[in-house]
This record gives C-alpha cells, sequence and structure tokens, in this order.
C-alpha cells in the first residue's frame, strides 16, 4: 500500500483571500538519488488559500518533498524542503508555509521528459545550462510567450508559455517541458551582459568570492579570497552588480 500524503499550501503574504496569482502547484517528490518518485500539479488561478494537495509515495519508499507555486516568470513561491520517511498509509503533513524565492542566478527549472534545463534570464536575453553545457539566448519575436534562441544556431532555442515550455537543442525537439520545483541551492549564477553572458561558481566560504582569472594565471572561474596578502595573483573580483573589478595591488 502506497504513502498517501496530504497538506495545504500558504503563502508567506497572499493577496486578501486569494493565491499569489501563481499558474500552477507543484509538488515533487524525490529520493536519496534524486530521482522524481512522486508529483502533484494543479492549476491555482483563482483559488482560495490554503491551497489542498495529495499525492502517493510508492511503497518503501523515503523521499524529500517540496511544493511551490509556479507562474512563468523568474518569482515563484516555495516551500521548505520535508523529510517523508518510508511507511504505509496516510500522512497528514498540516500546513506548508511558502515564501517568496527569487533566485539570483539561474530562475527556472524545466522538465523536458527524462532531460532538465536550467534556464536564467539575464538583461533581454537567457542563459539555459544542460548536459554541463551554458548557452546564452536572445530574445526573439514570438507570437505569444517568450521566446529565446541562440544568436548563432536558430535550431537552439526555448520558447515559454505560462508553466510549460518548448525546446530545441542544437535541431533536436525535446519533449514538451514543465516547470519543475526550484533546487534547494544551485552551484551557479549567471552574470555579465546580454553579450558577455558568463557562470561563476556560488561559493560557500563567507571568505571568498567568485572569480574571473586572468589568462597569465590560467583563466576560468572559481572561488578566492576576497582581500588581503594572502589573494590569489591575477584574479578579478565581481562586484554586486556583476561587474568585473581588478584586484588592488598595496
Amino acid at each position: 500500500m502506497p504513502c498517501a500524503l496530504a497538506a495545504w499550501l500558504r503563502p508567506s503574504r497572499p493577496s486578501p483571500g486569494r493565491g499569489p496569482g501563481a499558474a500552477v502547484i507543484v509538488v515533487e517528490a524525490r529520493d536519496a538519488g534524486d530521482t522524481l518518485v512522486a508529483e502533484f500539479r494543479e492549476a491555482a488561478a483563482g483559488r482560495q488559500v490554503p491551497l489542498p494537495f495529495a499525492l502517493d509515495l510508492p511503497t518503501g519508499v523515503s523521499a524529500r518533498l517540496r511544493a511551490a507555486l509556479l507562474g512563468g516568470g523568474p518569482a515563484s513561491w516555495v516551500s521548505p524542503e520535508i523529510e517523508v520517511a518510508e511507511g504505509t498509509g496516510p500522512v497528514d503533513l498540516g500546513q506548508l508555509p511558502l515564501t517568496r524565492h527569487l533566485p539570483l542566478g539561474f530562475a527556472s527549472r524545466l522538465r523536458c521528459g527524462e532531460r532538465e534545463i536550467l534556464l536564467g534570464y539575464l538583461g533581454d536575453g537567457a542563459v539555459i545550462e544542460t548536459d554541463g553545457r551554458r548557452i546564452r539566448l536572445i530574445q526573439v519575436v514570438a507570437a505569444s510567450g517568450s521566446r529565446f534562441e541562440a544568436p548563432d544556431d536558430p535550431d537552439t532555442w526555448v520558447w515559454t508559455k505560462g508553466d510549460t515550455a518548448l525546446a530545441r537543442l542544437g535541431g533536436v525537439d525535446l519533449p514538451e517541458c514543465r516547470l519543475a520545483v526550484p533546487a534547494e541551492e544551485l552551484p551557479w549564477r549567471a552574470t555579465g551582459s546580454a553579450h558577455h553572458a558568463r557562470a561563476l561558481p556560488r561559493c560557500r566560504d563567507r571568505h571568498a568570492a567568485p572569480r574571473y582569472r586572468d589568462a597569465g594565471a590560467g583563466g576560468g572561474a572559481a572561488c578566492g579570497l576576497r582581500r588581503g596578502p594572502d589573494s590569489v595573483a591575477g584574479w578579478r573580483g565581481v562586484d554586486r552588480r556583476g561587474y568585473r573589478r581588478r584586484r588592488h595591488h598595496r
């Protein structure tokens, strides 16, 4: 017998009597290997809060559960991650609080069949990451939704429409994509201008900052000390607006 989960979603600051205008409620349960094992998806437009959901977990599977209200833009409402132990029978999770989620880097995660794409908005364009590659896209005219295309490859594009999207990579059409619950923490963020997109690592050490490395020091990007006599030679930091700045030598 599968484990049946039930809960209510409540945004932290909803508009009076209604949800935050999101297009769809998405609840995902993933196992220890980050494989999707159960999903709930339902339109949320015009619904009263709190918003109910229910889903069944496979028998004998423990999972991490997250819920979100996704509206097709960079911002969404996301719940904290909840650990659900394996078991049988119904489980009432009560009310799950949702908080506003507007990541600084990649804003959306798209699931296209078995493939996932990270889609980040950058100025008037976008950056996608898939299979370890990052591709800069520019916005082009579309009859509806938002369409982004690689400037040097018209057969690489992403076309978002509400909580769904169409995508083609290198001339290969992907299955219809759906917005997925944003990742808890993504290891990269986009920075730079629409014409010079770069991907920088997120640094866990509070004394470190993402840096570009000069060509003479090997190039590339990684985490380096922010300042001081132990700073790595040949590094250039990135200010809060995403512009490069040279380290001053004393």
